[in-house]
């Protein structure tokens, strides 16, 4: 029987899920030994992906992603977590790209919000 990466992230949930540091420890082990048994280590790239997504629906987990072209405040990254937090955690990744030249692009599961300074210029240059 074939087992898929979705279904290997399913079981390293339900394993680790509401149990103590120690005990997650060794069923990641018993998990990764698993894996090593069944020839399946190169799975473990999409295996993470999916556990990634399937822990974030269980827990109520948001990834946001914020791209500045510099380093932005802690205070701006924890309004956005105000902001988008209402019932369910945010986390938060930082990224640096100084292509486009001020303001900030924020990503959060399929919306996209892009008020940056190179956005508005295409924005401008479509207009004229």
């Amino acid at each position: 029987m074939k087992i898929t990466p979705k279904q290997y992230a399913i079981l390293l949930y339900e394993l680790t899920k509401d149990e103590p540091k120690k005990e997650i420890e060794e069923r990641t082990r018993d998990f990764l030994n698993l894996l090593f048994k069944q020839r399946a280590l190169n799975k473990l790239p999409k295996i993470l992906m999916f556990y990634s997504q399937y822990y974030n629906a269980r827990e109520g987990v948001i990834d946001v992603e914020v791209t500045t072209a510099r380093t932005a405040q802690k205070s701006v990254f924890s309004e956005i977590g105000k902001q988008l937090g209402k019932n369910v955690k945010v986390e938060i990744k930082s990224r640096e790209d100084p292509a486009l030249i001020g303001g900030a692009r924020i990503r959060a599961g399929d919306y996209m919000i892009d008020d940056t300074l190179r956005a508005r210029l295409r924005a401008l240059r479509s207009t004229l």
